[in-house]
């Protein structure tokens, strides 16, 4: 059963890969870090750090195809409580059977971003 559902999991990705089955998400997790580097104005001057973190998805994602493959957008949802974000991680270029790593860009939040349940679009070509 298990081995089933592994192999409907990527046929599922392989789905939305727009017409290439060779491109996959091998994993994928939000990080997040103190987000100091933006600041409050203070209500008697100054500022103050903004509160909050910095949230952003990592991972890797392999070729498993025997051609290079170029300009990979891999899009997770998220949400933080009530509203939902898409963190978008662009691969320039993925040569053939490698594995690349992704990061996405940071956003700030002051609640908790998870990842949404089903898998990663990924988009090839521009």
């Amino acid at each position: 059963m298990k081995k089933l559902m592994f192999l409907a999991f990527y046929a599922f990705l392989g789905w939305g890969c727009n017409g290439s089955a060779d491109i996959v998400v091998l994993n994928m997790s939000v990080h997040k870090e103190a987000n100091v580097s933006a600041a409050i104005p203070g209500e008697f001057g100054g500022t103050t750090p903004s509160m909050g973190e910095l949230y952003w998805v990592e991972g890797k994602v392999q070729n498993g195809g025997t051609e290079e493959v170029r300009k990979v957008t891999i899009t997770f949802r998220c949400t933080d409580g009530n509203t939902k974000r898409l963190f978008v991680a662009e691969v320039d270029r993925i040569p053939a059977g490698a594995t690349v790593s992704f990061q996405t860009d940071r956003y700030p939040s002051p609640l908790e971003i998870r990842l949404l349940e089903g898998n990663p679009g990924i988009k090839i070509g521009g």
